[in-house]
């Protein structure tokens, strides 16, 4: 999370990334995706202050399946590549897709358990979602060790060898995934830790103008579309 959007309250930035999604889904796609796009972009760079390499690296995988959504599209108008109706879901799932990532970028898992908390989500799910956190860290983790125990041991062999102990690493990852799981479920009953996770409380007080300001994307635009026509 950058700091600049650490001091406003979780709700807020929901609101704010949840107005951009809806601009996304209920505006048409051209050109106001590319607007929504725009919108999201200049609020992650110049208010939430991220670094411009993560911002476009976050954003590889929505243009990627986007981009080759196109091409059954293609096959199905005869690959008439100037017809309008080929653009219309790619451009509408980039743009949705860059709203949600902008919550993603600007809001900590803290933050969305505590909404998730306020909004009388049942504690069994809200533990679920945070083992499922845990156990994505836990895999990230595990990953980037065992590469580094695979270029210690090899770093110079040929790619059918390099490809055979990669597949060996990769079937122990479950099981030292689970063995890591195992073992701070341990250590937390030793501790006497035996509850339901709280999520901690924002340090920031929500306000009802900050609130209103982030809700704003969505009525302006939607007076610009019935405006323009």
């Amino acid at each position: 999370m950058t700091r600049r959007f650490q001091y406003r309250h979780p709700l807020e930035k929901c609101a704010l990334c949840f107005a951009w999604l809806a601009a996304a889904m209920l505006l048409p796609p051209w050109p106001w995706s590319l607007v929504v796009l725009a919108g999201t972009t200049v609020t992650a760079l110049v208010l939430a202050r991220v670094r411009p390499a993560v911002w476009s690296a976050v954003l590889t995988a929505p243009l990627s399946f986007s981009a080759l959504a196109i091409v059954p599209l293609w096959w199905n108008q005869g690959f008439g590549a100037w017809s309008a109706a080929i653009y219309t879901a790619p451009l509408r799932s980039f743009a949705a897709s860059s709203a949600l990532l902008l919550l993603g970028v600007t809001t900590t898992v803290d933050e969305v358990l505590f909404l998730l908390s306020r909004a009388r989500v049942p504690a069994s799910v809200i533990d679920l979602i945070f083992l499922m956190y845990r156990f994505l860290l836990a895999a990230g983790d595990e990953i980037r060790a065992m590469n580094r125990i695979l270029i210690v041991r090899a770093p110079s062999t040929t790619f059918r060898r390099r490809m055979d102990a990669s597949a060996q690493l990769a079937a122990s990852l479950m099981t030292r995934i689970l063995a890591r799981a195992l073992r701070s479920e341990a250590g937390l009953k030793a501790r006497g830790i035996d509850e339901p996770i709280r999520p901690l409380s924002p340090r920031v007080a929500l306000s009802a103008a900050g609130l209103l300001v982030c809700t704003l994307p969505l009525p302006v635009l939607l007076l610009s579309r019935w405006y323009l026509g």
